[in-house]
């Protein structure tokens, strides 16, 4: 987005663009014969010219100096303004473009009691030269110091309060951009976090579905094919079973990844596939039956109440313990009890110790992603040995209250 400013980019620029425009407006005054007596002096002695500009000039170069020290450059600038007027024996001439400026520089860096004080020795200096110049030259007329001394405090009192108000009025504008531009860069941080956020929790709930969808058939599917490689030849017929077992898993897997791809494809208005739910554990179940020796269910039949977020919590945590148990605890006993209190789901996954190591060790992200899943719903989880088996118990608050 583009973005205007009135300030120039180097310091320079103003003062050398202001210099041209002084000498041009003080040629002006001479031609026009605005300068009177002062004027015609200028005109009958060029040579005064070359040391007019020189004094413009330093004025110019002061100026560059106004961002690091406004006070002194504006001090500067009364300065050899009031050098000018002398030189020329002109108030009026000496009075240019740059002046005008070096009064708006201090305006827009200099405020408060520091701004009033300078502004007031300013408009002192200014209005003492200013009446002494006009007194002591022709074009003064008959008019008395004092009467000059009045008529240039007016006049500098109000030519320079306009031009340091005018400052004033630039430097709130610059405030009020600066600010509103923090404002619109850290709003934009904030969404972009947000953004960052978002991205990452879509992102750990995807890998919790696609593990919690495809690791247990796959790893359904690998026990199976295995134990049907070792009856290959000894019990051809159980073989047979296992294989068609396995052939089973990985049709479901697809369609759980469609499922999931499904979801991540359609529009927010579309149908979503219903998810599973504490009534689907006891078919669950029956899926793992070839992997182990024996498994037992029971499930609470009041569950149609539940947060439907509790009811999938509940089904992937079930999920999740018996692929861990075929997978480490081969040829085991399992058990899995769903129990509802009045206000708290119980979830227990059991097995014995079963017969052999594990096949596959396996990463350690479904029991990580069992507990986050489980306290994103303001419930806790907890896994550990029990006896010579395991147990896995997850208890959740049925009405689902998320955790902040």
């Amino acid at each position: 987005m583009l973005r205007f400013s009135w300030r120039p980019v180097h310091v320079s620029i103003v003062p050398l663009v202001l210099l041209p425009a002084s000498v041009f407006v003080m040629a002006v005054m001479v031609a026009a014969d605005i300068a009177g007596v002062a004027g015609r002096r200028l005109l009958d002695q060029p040579v005064l010219i070359v040391p007019t500009i020189a004094l413009l000039s330093l004025l110019s170069g002061v100026l560059c100096c106004r961002r690091r020290f406004p006070v002194a450059t504006y001090a500067a600038s009364v300065a050899v303004t009031a050098a000018t007027m002398v030189f020329l024996q002109s108030a009026s001439l000496g009075v240019t473009p740059l002046y005008w400026f070096a009064s708006v520089s201090l305006g827009i860096r200099v405020s408060g009691v520091r701004l009033v004080s300078v502004v007031v020795a300013g408009i002192v200096v200014e209005t003492l030269v200013v009446s002494a110049v006009r007194v002591w030259t022709p074009d003064g007329g008959d008019a008395t110091f004092t009467t000059q001394l009045w008529v240039g405090a007016f006049n500098a009192t109000l030519t320079t309060t306009a031009l340091v108000l005018l400052g004033s009025v630039i430097a709130s504008h610059r405030r009020q951009v600066e600010a509103g531009v923090t404002e619109l860069d850290t709003a934009r941080e904030e969404h972009r976090a947000r953004i960052d956020r978002a991205i990452e929790a879509e992102r750990t709930s995807m890998a919790r579905e696609l593990h919690d969808v495809a690791a247990h058939h796959l790893t359904g599917m690998l026990i199976q094919a295995k134990n049907a490689d070792r009856l290959l030849t000894a019990d051809p017929e159980k073989a047979r079973e296992l294989l068609s077992g396995a052939i089973g898993q990985g049709h479901r897997t697809l369609d759980g990844l469609r499922q999931i791809v499904g979801i991540l494809r359609t529009a927010d208005d579309a149908r979503i596939p219903p998810q599973p739910t504490i009534a689907d554990i006891p078919s669950l179940v029956e899926e793992f039956r070839p992997l182990f020796a024996d498994v037992s269910v029971a499930v609470c039949e009041n569950s149609a109440a539940v947060d439907s977020g509790v009811q999938l919590a509940c089904y992937r945590v079930v999920q999740e313990s018996l692929s861990n148990a075929s997978r480490h605890a081969r040829g085991s006993t399992a058990t899995v009890v769903v129990d509802r209190t009045n206000s708290v789901i119980v979830v227990n996954v059991t097995n014995d110790a079963g017969a052999g190591d594990a096949d596959d060790p396996g990463q350690g992200l479904g029991l990580v992603g069992m507990r986050e899943r489980v306290a994103l719903l303001g419930g806790t989880l907890d896994a550990g040995a029990c006896g010579d088996g395991w147990l896995v118990r997850a208890k959740l608050p049925v009405d689902g209250r998320v955790a902040a």
